[in-house]
């Protein structure tokens, strides 16, 4: 994912890979139930790396949990997730 992100050598926009993480967890929690753990492992690696400042990580918790109310629409458990 680092490489990835690296590649597209937009820092500014780091926040849409917390933000989409984020609801890639709460959607499949149902599904795969061990997804939350992954998601939590390298949202971490990234934070603790530096590759994604803490600015960026905050605004994408913060821009996923505007959302939630919509999210818990499809996904009822969706606040107990996040």
């Amino acid at each position: 994912a680092e490489r990835r992100l690296r590649a597209l050598n937009m820092p500014f926009y780091h926040h849409e890979l917390v933000k989409k993480a984020l609801n890639l967890a709460i959607v499949h929690s149902i599904i795969t139930p061990n997804i939350v753990e992954k998601i939590i492992r390298l949202l971490k690696y990234l934070g603790r790396s530096s590759f994604v400042n803490g600015s960026q990580m905050a605004k994408g918790f913060a821009r996923t949990a505007t959302t939630l109310k919509d999210l818990s629409l499809d996904v009822p458990k969706a606040p107990e997730v996040f």
